[in-house]
């Protein structure tokens, strides 16, 4: 309607008066203006008919285009970032559908492999954000080509990151680059939600246990964390939503979580 496409022209201008200057942006106003479009742009698509798809995805490509150079720029400059900033972009790209990008695509492996060996400086929901973000980048039918010069900056990145997650796969391959970053973060991001477990809201916990779950990545942290959410939704179970308890259930069950665990949850 009306109020769309008032949003489609705000986004155009934001893109429009920004792209010449994205090198001056401070790492905090890149995020800032990440999150921005990206919200914008979700209610343009969520606002949009469906008849009108075709149309409004050409309309929606001067942001996506604005949005990859964003995330080029950000992965740059990742270590200026707060654990804050690097979650909101992470996000945004995602949510922008951004994740047939390489550039996004790049920096969302950045981040992860950085991350891993920082989760303790990121406040629950950065972490609860950025796995919702990790858990959904696919490598698997990417067929862009990725220049050795990127192939190699991720593989200078991946060996410090081993100095933090022990990790037993060395290839450089950009598709086996981007399954050790996840399951390094995903690694990490488990050991740091046990950790600092008291510290996290249900609706951020039960959200890392979901991303956890549907990302490939298992092992016996994994599965430690999975158990130690059932246990702890099993108590309170007067005070969570139905969504949250089937989020934990049906984590819980892809994790392997014994059904004896289990059994109490469901029961309630």
């Amino acid at each position: 309607g009306c109020q769309g496409g008032h949003t489609k022209l705000l986004c155009q201008a934001i893109t429009a008066a920004a792209e010449y200057r994205i090198l001056d942006f401070q790492p905090q106003e890149l995020s800032m203006l990440a999150w921005s479009l990206a919200k914008l742009q979700g209610r343009v698509q969520k606002n949009s008919r469906k008849g009108f798809a075709k149309r409004q995805r050409s309309k929606s490509r001067g942001t996506n285009c604005f949005l990859a150079c964003l995330a080029e720029v950000a992965c740059r400059r990742l270590s200026e970032f707060t654990p804050q900033g690097i979650s909101n972009i992470a996000w945004a790209l995602t949510t922008a559908g951004m994740l047939g990008e390489e550039e996004a695509r790049r920096f969302l492996t950045a981040a992860a492999l950085g991350a891993a060996c920082q989760l303790a400086d990121f406040p629950p929901q950065a972490i609860s954000n950025l796995c919702w973000a990790v858990s959904r980048m696919s490598w698997a039918n990417n067929h862009a080509s990725t220049s050795t010069e990127n192939i190699a900056s991720m593989a200078v990145m991946l060996a410090v990151s081993r100095m933090c997650v022990s990790n037993n796969h060395a290839s450089t391959s950009t598709e086996n680059i981007a399954s050790m970053a996840v399951s390094a973060f995903f690694e990490a991001a488990a050991r740091e939600a046990m950790h600092r477990i008291d510290n996290f809201e249900w609706k951020d916990l039960s959200s890392v246990l979901v991303a956890i779950g549907h990302s490939r990545h298992r092992s016996s942290t994994t599965q430690s964390l999975a158990t130690q959410v059932v246990f702890r939704a099993t108590d309170s179970c007067h005070k969570l939503t139905t969504q949250v308890m089937l989020n934990v259930a049906l984590s819980a069950t892809r994790l392997s979580v014994q059904h004896d665990v289990l059994r109490p949850l469901v029961i309630q």
